[in-house]
Order: C-alpha cells, then sequence, then structure tokens
C-alpha cells in the first residue's frame, strides 16, 4: 500500500486500513510501510495517531528482513 504513497493520498490510507481492520478478525500486518524511494510514508506519525484516536491500536514493528533497501519495518 505505502509504495504507492507517491500516488495515493493520506486519505486513501486510512479508509484502506479502517476497511482492513473492519473485515478482519483479530489484527492487519502492513509491509513495507516504506515507499519505491525507500523512504517511510511521510504521513505515518499522523496516520498511527489518527487509528489509535479511533481506538484502532497501532504499532510499528521492526522485522528481521527487507522487501527493498531500508524496509525493515
Amino acid at each position: 500500500m505505502f509504495v504507492y504513497s507517491d500516488e495515493l493520498d493520506y486519505e486513501f490510507h486510512l479508509n484502506s486500513i479502517l476497511e482492513l481492520s473492519r473485515v478482519c478478525s483479530t489484527e492487519v500486518r502492513i509491509y513495507p510501510l516504506q515507499g519505491k524511494d525507500a523512504k517511510q510514508y511521510p504521513l505515518m506519525n499522523d496516520l498511527v495517531n489518527d487509528l489509535n484516536a479511533l481506538e484502532i491500536k497501532s504499532e510499528i514493528v521492526e522485522v528481521p528482513w527487507e522487501f527493498q533497501k531500508g524496509s525493515h519495518q
């Protein structure tokens, strides 16, 4: 989802995660959090804060692999 963050706006990301949360029974895992430029989605903190405000627990977790250079979350 975040690989195309340069083409998809914040509303898309928030609404997509809300829908994933709605249809999944316990948790949603999204990987990678980086765009094509290997940089983290620039509005990630806002997204995490908005999800938490909606009582959807969200956290960024380190993983022991990389889909692309620097994508270890």
